[in-house]
């Protein structure tokens, strides 16, 4: 893929590239819920003065921008998968409510959840 793919499939949140001390700089604007990861690599800066704008980088002359786009792809992926599973957690929320509301307590007490073996097991994030 070429950078300018990759740059286009990044849209809204990187909004530039630029180099300081011939380091590369990846701005990146993130919602306001949204959170950066952790990264032995790569370093993440919030501006004070622009609301929701980071600034991710390395220290390490060796990082490439390729690396750092791989983080910001990450950070971003993460984020929009927390959405989706808060989303999808209101909506169960609300299919159980309706479900309280409208059965006796008797009907609930035999209500189970019958989860996937795959969910069953704790994943590693």
């Amino acid at each position: 893929m070429s950078l300018q793919e990759r740059l286009k499939n990044l849209r809204p949140h990187v909004v530039g590239i630029r180099f300081v001390k011939e380091m590369p700089v990846v701005d990146v604007n993130l919602k306001e819920t949204w959170v950066t990861l952790k990264s032995d690599k790569i370093l993440v800066n919030k501006s004070e003065k622009v609301e929701n704008y980071y600034m991710f980088y390395s220290q390490d002359t060796s990082t490439e921008i390729d690396e750092i786009l791989n983080f910001v792809e990450r950070v971003i992926e993460y984020n929009k998968e927390s959405e989706a599973k808060d989303t999808l957690l209101k909506t169960h929320i609300s299919t159980l409510k309706e479900l309280f509301q409208n059965s006796s307590y008797e009907q609930l007490k035999k209500l189970e959840f019958k989860l996937p073996k795959e969910l069953e097991e704790k994943e590693e994030i």
